[in-house]
C-alpha cells in the first residue's frame, strides 16, 4: 500500500455491499503538516485535489491545503488498485476551554460512493481522537463543522449520540426540525466567532448559515447528491436547497460505544 508516512497508522475496511474491490486500506496521519516533508506534502496536495475534484468539484488550492494539510489527522483510503478513493480529515479548536474537533472536507470517489465508505471513514479516523481523549478519561468527544452536503450530515448522525440538527427527525409534516437546544446554540455562535467566519444571517431554526459563499463565489455548488431518505430530502429541499449558498453549522457528541459499533458494523 502507498504511505505518505512511516509514522502513519494503517487499516484493512471491508465493505460487504461491494462485490468486487470489498477491501479498501487507510492511512491515517497526524498532523501532515508537521509530520511530512515538503515534497511529500506537494504529492498530497495533488492527489486529493484530484479525488476532490471528482466528487465535488474545483475548490482553491489554499482552501484544500488549509483543510486537509492543516489537520490535525488525516485519513486517506485506498482501494485494492492503491487509487485514492477518499479522504477524511479532521482538526481541533478550544472554545470555552476545551477542545472541539471539526471534520474538514471530506471525499469519496463517485465509482465508490453509496457504499457507506464516509461512514466508515469518520470511524476509523475518529478512533484515533478517542483512543486520545480516552487516555485523558473522557468517552465522549464533542464535534461541530460547517456543510452543504447531506451525506456528511446523514453519516455523522448515523453515529452519534447527539446531532444538531439531525435531518432524520425532521418533522414530516411541517418539513421543520426542532430549534437547538441552548448549550448548541451558544457553542455554534462561538464556533464560528474563533473561526472568524464571515455571513449575513444565522438562522437558529436548523443552525443555517446564509452568506458564507459571498466572498468564495468559487466554491458555491449548483447541484446537490440524490438522496433516497425521505426525511433527507425533505431536509435538503428546505434547509440546504443547493445552489442557494446556504450552510448548516452541525454540533455533535459521539461516544465511543457509539464508535465502537459503527467500526465493527
Amino acid at each position: 500500500m502507498k504511505r505518505y508516512s512511516k509514522k502513519s497508522t494503517v487499516k484493512k475496511i471491508k465493505v460487504l455491499e461491494s462485490t468486487e474491490n470489498n477491501i479498501f486500506c487507510a492511512e491515517i496521519i497526524s498532523e501532515p503538516l508537521k509530520s511530512l516533508e515538503s515534497k511529500q506534502s506537494r504529492a498530497l496536495m495533488v492527489e486529493t485535489s484530484k479525488l476532490v475534484e471528482k466528487a465535488w468539484g474545483v475548490f482553491p488550492d489554499t482552501y484544500l491545503e488549509q483543510s486537509i494539510l492543516g489537520s490535525y489527522y488525516l485519513l486517506l483510503l485506498r482501494d485494492s488498485a492503491d487509487n485514492l478513493v477518499g479522504i477524511a480529515p479532521v482538526r481541533k479548536v478550544k472554545i470555552q476551554r476545551r477542545w472541539v474537533y471539526v471534520f474538514g472536507l471530506t471525499a469519496v470517489h463517485p465509482d465508490y460512493q453509496g457504499l457507506g465508505l464516509m461512514k466508515k471513514m469518520y470511524a476509523h479516523v475518529l478512533t484515533k481522537v478517542f483512543l486520545e481523549n480516552m487516555m485523558k478519561g473522557k468517552l465522549a468527544v464533542e464535534f461541530i463543522f460547517i456543510t452543504s452536503n447531506a451525506l456528511t450530515i446523514g453519516s455523522i448522525a448515523k453515529l452519534a449520540r447527539f446531532v444538531y440538527p439531525n435531518p432524520y427527525l425532521i418533522n414530516m409534516e411541517t418539513g421543520r426540525v426542532d430549534d437547538p437546544d441552548e448549550g448548541t446554540w451558544e457553542t455554534v455562535k462561538l464556533f464560528l466567532e474563533e473561526e472568524g467566519e464571515k455571513y449575513r444571517d444565522l438562522q437558529k431554526n436548523g443552525s443555517v448559515m446564509i452568506g458564507f459563499y459571498d466572498d468564495k463565489k468559487d466554491l458555491l455548488m449548483q447541484w446537490g447528491v440524490e438522496q433516497k431518505n425521505k426525511s433527507m430530502q425533505l431536509f435538503v429541499k428546505n434547509y440546504l436547497q443547493p445552489g442557494s449558498g446556504k450552510e448548516v453549522v452541525v454540533r455533535a457528541v459521539i461516544s465511543v460505544w457509539e464508535l465502537l459499533s459503527a467500526a465493527i458494523n
